[in-house]
């Protein structure tokens, strides 16, 4: 989240964007908004909400929307912080969802049991998985909507690009 990485990320993907392959970049804990819209204005501009950045990747057979999980700390130093989705992203989610005509997967940084969209996502015909990389390992699973139903939802965490882990 600092200034100097995402100048650094800038260079490491300029590449892949000169191939013409779009890059949605989504938040996570290391993160900060200020400094991300700094170094990425047009993706920043083009959040479907305020004062996050949620995005809609659509795709001729699926589409994905990138939440934006990040809890950003008061206190500077402190990069490491659990996820939450605002109120806003919880309404705006289960609006969209509900008249998603094709498939669609939920994607954020952080793992759904910390956002508690479960039941959105299971309650939602055309969901058909849930996305996440906070975890540092890979781990196909699922979720379930509550503990009173089989409802779930299929879970992915593709691993974080971080220091440490496997």
């Amino acid at each position: 989240g600092k200034p100097s990485e995402y100048a650094l990320l800038k260079e490491i993907i300029a590449p892949i964007e000169a191939a013409g392959i779009h890059l949605t970049l989504g938040m996570g804990n290391h993160d900060r908004r200020a400094n991300f819209a700094d170094a990425f204005p047009k993706q920043a501009a083009a959040s479907l909400l305020p004062d996050r950045y949620v995005f809609k990747v659509e795709t001729p057979r699926a589409d994905v929307i990138v939440l934006d999980s990040l809890q950003e700390s008061e206190d500077n130093t402190t990069w490491i912080t659990p996820g939450a989705l605002n109120d806003a992203q919880v309404q705006w989610l289960e609006k969209t969802l509900k008249n998603y005509k094709k498939p669609v997967f939920v994607s954020s940084h952080h793992p759904i049991g910390e956002l508690k969209i479960q039941a959105i996502l299971a309650d939602a015909p055309t969901c058909s998985g849930y996305i996440y990389g906070h975890n540092h390992v890979w781990d196909p699973g699922w979720a379930k909507k509550n503990y009173s139903t089989y409802d779930i939802v299929r879970t992915l965490c593709l691993p974080s690009t971080g220091h440490w882990g496997d």
